[in-house]
């Protein structure tokens, strides 16, 4: 496509990563801040996605295979939000090198489709021996899968301000 680009299948980055010093060699590519990051998102994740299961068991009172299948869409849910905690920590968190993407977003679509085609098509889901959840009950997965993402940015607005 002549309109693409250089580097824009990849996302722009950020504008002023040429005026900072290049990172020492000996430096590590995942240094403490970057597995602390990695541990808390994967810990906000979880802790959705388990807590989804458990109000589907509990609150709702679904068969054990519903139940399933709404964390199952929890934490895919939340793995697909997660790509806006991936910004900069410089950048703005609604405006950024991620959602001028636009490949992101197209990505967010194709993925949306191939999450819930499998949960709602029948053949796919007696396949893969998932339950369709009623809809009053998807609320629930979307809205926990929502939980990661906010608790990821309020966590990144708070580092960032005491970083100052």
């Amino acid at each position: 496509n002549a309109d693409v680009g250089a580097g824009e299948g990849a996302g722009e980055g950020e504008r002023d990563v040429m005026d900072k010093p290049p990172r020492p060699p000996s430096e590590p590519l995942l240094g403490a801040r970057h597995w602390r990051d990695i541990a808390l998102g994967a810990s906000f994740i979880t802790a959705a996605t388990l807590t989804s299961f458990a109000l589907g068991l509990w609150y709702f009172k679904l068969p054990p295979g519903e139940a399933v299948t709404v964390s199952f869409l929890t934490l895919a849910l939340a793995q697909l939000w997660h790509v806006f905690n991936m910004r900069s920590s410089t950048s703005h968190w609604l405006v950024n090198e991620i959602t001028r993407n636009r490949f992101v977003w197209g990505a967010l679509v194709l993925c949306l489709v191939l999450i819930f085609t499998p949960v709602y098509l029948p053949p796919a889901a007696k396949l893969l021996g998932l339950a369709p959840p009623p809809l009053e009950v998807l609320g629930t997965a979307l809205g926990m899968s929502f939980v990661p993402l906010c608790l990821g940015q309020l966590t990144r607005f708070v580092g960032v301000a005491l970083a100052r």
